[in-house]
Order: structure tokens, then C-alpha cells, then sequence
């Protein structure tokens, strides 16, 4: 048994409520008690009464108000790797938590399902689907607009830093092989191209790029866990008159902020390497920002001297949807030089991405440089989808930092 709190700031664009531009805040908050009996280790039944506190009226329309909440729900644990969970949360009293079809505020129950797959002990990947609409302890009992009738997908990232408990690293029992000079190689990421593979827990690279049509990027990497990797972004496309700003989600500087999450991991044993990395973030255009989400499924296999990367990749942002499914090839001409070449189709009748360049990965160091040339208008997210007329050429180099 567990007592919970929560003050939050609820910032709401809806015309609905004639906040149209999100610029008032509201103070809401809630007040939970978890009660959870584990019928076996494997089995957990929940139940949460709880309150919830909204305003009564926002700009004299009617709000949720303040809710009473019963929440209920079941856990089961098959294998210390996957959680599959339900759970059912019913307004009971005093205000609303639905929006009817006519703006009246109704009371509807929230549900989901859901299962978690933990990738590390620290690290587990939550995917459910649900009809509600709020990811906060107060906002968890809204439900989507109109009347929860909706149905909604979701994905979540749980990390649980070790502060001293001893967690292990990794559910593989098999002893970590040492990567050699051309493992270390393989943890670098293409032109346009994303590896599969992630730095060493507590590592950090930087990157930085310059490019002609004025592209420039800064990246940020840093693994947090044996297969979890943070990433930082940002970076100004360079494109030139056959890209508009519709396609390219405006061509100002822009930022974004991501992970990256391998599943496989061909240094210690498995077929291939295999990672998910999602990407999120917009330009910062002051007269209207684009937010893009971005995302995609890198599968890496080294063979000797060779690397092949097959990254299919989607890129959404306004009403717009960009996919692509890029193949490339790294090769060790010598010691510390490699030849890169990418291909990049895009669906849909857009034009296909490419990228030819040469990389040096100086001996003895964590300094890798790269000349390359691409018709893509940026090396990260929407800009590896987006392909100009003519070619850019660049250079960049990345420096990676610890063991």
C-alpha cells in the first residue's frame, strides 16, 4: 500500500475551450492510493481509489472538475523478461472525465492493456493500447475526445538507474566479448544510414558535420545501459530549389530528442545486430514551428571486412508521412579507412536518397573523419528521407569518449 501526490501544470490548446494557442495554464493535481496483493510471484491484483482535481470551468466552458476515481487492474509476470497487464480506472463522483460529442462533460471508464519487455533489468519497453487520453497520475483518468471512443496505440521507455542495488547488466548469461578496432567502427552510424549496434554503458559521442546549401549538425550520444542509448540533435537542412518547405518540414534549425534500443547484438553471439530508435522534435521557425516524429528499425550484420545495413524508417509531421527503406555497405579498404555507399528508396513516388563517402577512424584514438557527398538535405531523421536535385558535399567528425 502506497500513497501517491501529484501538481501539475495543464497547458490546453482546444478550440473547445477557446485556448486555441495553449498559452493559460491551470494547476490540477491528484491524490492515489495504490493497494496491490500478489496472489503468486508471478500474479499482482491492484486497486487505486483516488481523486483527481481539475478546474470547473475553463474561459466559463465547463471542465472536468474535481473526480473521484476507483482504478482496478491485474499484472502477470511469465518470465523475468515480459509483463502483461490490464487495468480499469472508473470515475465515481462530483465531476467528469469524458467530452461527449456535444462539449458535455461526461463520466466514461478508462481501460488498457498492455505488456512490458524489459530489454535489460533497467531497462523495459511498455506498449499498450487504450481509450484514454492523459499519461500523468492526475491527467490518467481523461479519456480520448470524443467520449474515449477512440481507440489510442502507445509506446513507453522505463529506465530504473542502479543506485547501488547491484542490478545486472544483462539478461545474457554469455561472457562480453572485447570489440576490436573494427567492432568499434561498427558503432558509428552511417551517412543516412542508422547502426544497429549502441556505445558501452556510460560512453558518450559527439558529432558534428558542416555540408554545403548551409547544412550543419551537433549530435549527442550517450548509452545509459548495456542496449539503451540517448541521443541529442540538431541540425539545419540544406537544401536547395527542388526541396520546398512543406517536404522538408521547414528549412530552419531545428532540434530533436530520441533513444535508440537494440534487441539482438552480433558481438555477442546473435545472427545480427537489431535496434528500434525513435526520434522526436520540430524546427524553431518563430512565425510556426513543425514538430516531425521519426523512427526506425536498423538491422546490422558485419561479415569481415564488410558491414550491410538494411533501416527502413518513417517520418511523420502535420498531415504528411515519409517512408523509406535505405540498404548500405561499409567496407575496410585499410587499416582505419573505410568506403560507404547508401540507398535509399522512398515510397510514394518521392525522389530516392543516396550517399557516397569515405571514413578514417584514426588509430590508437576514438576520432573518426568523414567525407562524403548525398543528395539527402540532412544526415538525421526527415532529412535522410528527403532528397534534392543535386548533391551536397560534407565533412564531419565524431569523437566517442570512455572504455
Amino acid at each position: 500500500m502506497a500513497l501517491q501526490g501529484s501538481v501539475e501544470l495543464l497547458s490546453l490548446s482546444s478550440p473547445i475551450f477557446n485556448t486555441g494557442n495553449g498559452e493559460e495554464l491551470s494547476v490540477i493535481g491528484s491524490v492515489q492510493t495504490p493497494i496491490t496483493y500478489s496472489a503468486s510471484p508471478q500474479l499482482q491484483l491492484h486497486i487505486t481509489p483516488g481523486v483527481s482535481f481539475f478546474p470547473s470551468t475553463l474561459n466559463q466552458t465547463p471542465f472536468y472538475s474535481t473526480l473521484l476515481t476507483l482504478g482496478t487492474g491485474l499484472s502477470w509476470q511469465p518470465s523475468e523478461r515480459w509483463l502483461v497487464y490490464s487495468t480499469l480506472n472508473l470515475p465515481i463522483g462530483f465531476g467528469g472525465n469524458a467530452i461527449d460529442s456535444d462539449q458535455s462533460i461526461v463520466r466514461q471508464p478508462v481501460w488498457a492493456l498492455g505488456a512490458r519487455y524489459n530489454i535489460t533489468p533497467k531497462t523495459g519497453l511498455n506498449l499498450y493500447a487504450t481509450n484514454g487520453f492523459g499519461v500523468t497520475p492526475a491527467t490518467g483518468i481523461l479519456t480520448a475526445i470524443p467520449r474515449g471512443e477512440d481507440l489510442l496505440l502507445g509506446v513507453e521507455l522505463n529506465y530504473t538507474p542502479d543506485t547501488g542495488l547491484g542490478y545486472r547488466s544483462s539478461f545474457d548469461d554469455r561472457p562480453s566479448a572485447p570489440l576490436s578496432d573494427r567492432d568499434r567502427q561498427m558503432l558509428l552510424n552511417g551517412i543516412t544510414l542508422t547502426t544497429a549496434n549502441t556505445l558501452a554503458p556510460g560512453n558518450v559521442s559527439l558529432n558534428a558535420g558542416v555540408g554545403t546549401n548551409s547544412n550543419y549538425g551537433l549530435g549527442l550520444a550517450y548509452s545509459a545501459d548495456e542496449n539503451l542509448q540517448l541521443e541529442a540533435i540538431f541540425e539545419d537542412f540544406g537544401t536547395d530549389n527542388s526541396v520546398t518547405a512543406a517536404n522538408s518540414a521547414g528549412d530552419s534549425f531545428r532540434y530533436m530528442f530520441g533513444t535508440k534500443l537494440r534487441f539482438f547484438n552480433q558481438f555477442q553471439g546473435d545472427p545480427v545486430s537489431l535496434a528500434a530508435r525513435i526520434l522526436g522534435g520540430r524546427d524553431t521557425d518563430p512565425a510556426q514551428t513543425t514538430g516531425v516524429l521519426f523512427a526506425d528499425l536498423s538491422v546490422t550484420y558485419q561479415a569481415n571486412a564488410r558491414m550491410a545495413l538494411f533501416n527502413p524508417k518513417v517520418a511523420t509531421f502535420s498531415h504528411q508521412t515519409t517512408v523509406g527503406l535505405g540498404l548500405g555497405m561499409n567496407y575496410e579498404v585499410a587499416q582505419g579507412l573505410q568506403l560507404i555507399g547508401e540507398f535509399t528508396p522512398v515510397f510514394g513516388g518521392d525522389r530516392p536518397v543516396w550517399a557516397l563517402g569515405t571514413r578514417y577512424s584514426f588509430p590508437s584514438t576514438a576520432v573518426s573523419l568523414d567525407l562524403y557527398s548525398t543528395n539527402a538535405i540532412g544526415r538525421n531523421g526527415l532529412g535522410t528521407l528527403v532528397g534534392q536535385s543535386g548533391a551536397q558535399f560534407g565533412i564531419g567528425l565524431t569523437w566517442m569518449l570512455g572504455n
